[in-house]
């Protein structure tokens, strides 16, 4: 029968999620979601033509996907309600990607440290 010193030892990098750690990364993401959104919507509104320019290619698919949704009865010209509610949503979808994508790696380069601390012991 083994010691129980000589029993693995488990680090911070190797261990899954658990309820603290995921609930400081679904924070960590809806902030970020939250910040990334505010300023989406401040540049658009400060630098309206440029942010219009890049947003248009940004979301090609993401208003490609509210045409195909979306009946054809109300697409028509001049529709600006609707045409904002694709723009915001996009920006929506968008932001909460780069927020999680943000939070994402903001958590690897955390087990990252973790890891390298405990290599330095």
């Amino acid at each position: 029968m083994a010691a129980p010193d000589s029993a693995r030892t488990i680090d911070a990098a190797s261990r899954p999620l658990n309820d603290t750690s995921m609930h400081r990364f679904l924070h960590h993401a809806c902030l970020a979601s939250l910040v990334m959104f505010v300023l989406m919507i401040g540049s658009l509104l400060l630098f309206e033509r440029q942010t219009v320019e890049v947003t248009e290619v940004l979301l090609v698919p993401w208003l490609s996907l509210c045409a195909y949704v979306t009946p054809q009865d109300w697409q028509v010209r001049g529709n600006a309600l609707l045409g904002l509610a694709w723009l915001l949503s996009g920006l929506a979808a968008m932001a909460a990607t780069l927020g999680v994508l943000a939070a994402t790696i903001a958590h690897l380069l955390r087990k990252r440290r973790a890891t390298a601390g405990s290599c330095a012991d």
